[in-house]
């Protein structure tokens, strides 16, 4: 899974099987993501807003004004 940037596996080692649907043999397995990387996430996201808040605080609350800083 991809947090933070970064490609991970699962905290738990834990994995899913992912399936060929005409065939159901499996292709592939993916992390299974336990509630710690689910944590991980929202925190990385968390703090890939906060420079767009503080931007868009700067730019003014018109549509035109926040089209400036970006």
């Amino acid at each position: 899974m991809f947090i933070g940037g970064v490609w991970r596996e699962a905290s738990d080692g834990r994995t899913i099987d992912v399936l060929n649907p005409a065939t159901e043999e499996v292709v592939a397995q993916a992390p299974n993501a336990s509630d710690a990387d689910l944590d991980d996430a929202l925190a990385a996201a968390a703090s890939g807003f906060a420079p767009a808040r503080c931007a868009s605080r700067r730019a003014g609350s018109s549509p035109s004004g926040r089209s400036s800083t970006i």
